[in-house]
């Protein structure tokens, strides 16, 4: 079975890339059903590539969308038009543009996308028409939802990233001590979240994983002593070098 966070987080991780069609399903350039190619690949599994053909050959359940309340993270969505294509000839019409859900209240997609030639993340529109259930993911979630605590070595806030980078566009700014649901710790670097704002509603992104203590609790606290006297650590190591490097450039002098 496909896992559910780990299928969202392959999109994730490719926000930004350009859009090529027939791509290379990497970097260099991706399409929008290839996006599911690379995601199942990277789980060990496969599926077709070609909207059309993951619309008729992929699904487990399916139908038009009429609300964004119909809509769940992991399913499909779809652009359609009337007219068949000439590959499938049956009446069911062309099913031209395929993205995932990766959040809902309200509904996000990522995609790759003709639209500034990139993989992006937009809000649910009537332009998608179409939901469907992949025959292989599992929506039911398996083990139960995984918790960290976030536990800074000053105490101070955490940045919840848009992408596994430093540098990437800061989503929120989470407290010390806050509990997050860990959606992704395959990356061991970097962990997927989802904080629960206390101003309402949730934001998924990403935190340098050294940051959080899976323990919980007072956990918490021992693992930001233990890294603040490993800090402590260090600086007199440098600081002890330091002086052994000026020590020796004073003989030299003499």
């Amino acid at each position: 079975m496909i896992n559910l966070t780990r299928l969202i987080a392959s999109f994730r991780e490719a926000l930004g890339w350009p859009y090529v069609s027939p791509g290379s399903n990497d970097r260099n350039g991706i399409d929008c059903s290839g996006m599911f190619v690379r995601a199942y690949r990277a789980q060990g599994a496969s599926i077709y590539h070609g909207s059309n053909t993951i619309w008729r050959k992929s699904l487990s359940d399916r139908g038009e969308i009429h609300s964004a309340d119909q809509l769940r993270p992991g399913m499909a969505v779809f652009k359609h038009r009337a007219a068949d294509t000439a590959k499938y000839p049956d009446g069911q019409g062309d099913y031209y543009h395929i993205g995932l859900v990766v959040s809902d209240n309200p509904p996000h997609i990522i995609h790759a996308s003709t639209n500034g030639m990139k993989v992006r993340e937009d809000r649910w529109s009537k332009s998608w028409t179409h939901w469907g259930k992949l025959k292989d993911v599992d929506y039911n979630g398996g083990d139960a939802m995984k918790t960290a605590t976030v536990a800074t070595p000053n105490g101070g806030v955490l940045n919840l990233r848009a992408a596994k980078s430093t540098t990437a566009g800061r989503l929120a700014l989470i407290p010390n001590g806050t509990v997050v649901d860990v959606l992704d710790d395959s990356d061991v670097q970097w962990y997927w979240v989802r904080y629960h704002r206390p101003s309402g509603g949730d934001i998924d992104g990403f935190v340098v994983a050294a940051y959080l203590d899976e323990g919980g609790g007072e956990a918490a606290q021992d693992i930001s002593l233990a890294r603040f006297e490993a800090l402590e650590k260090r600086v007199a190591s440098i600081e002890q070098l330091l002086y052994k490097a000026g020590q020796a450039a004073l003989k030299e002098e003499e």
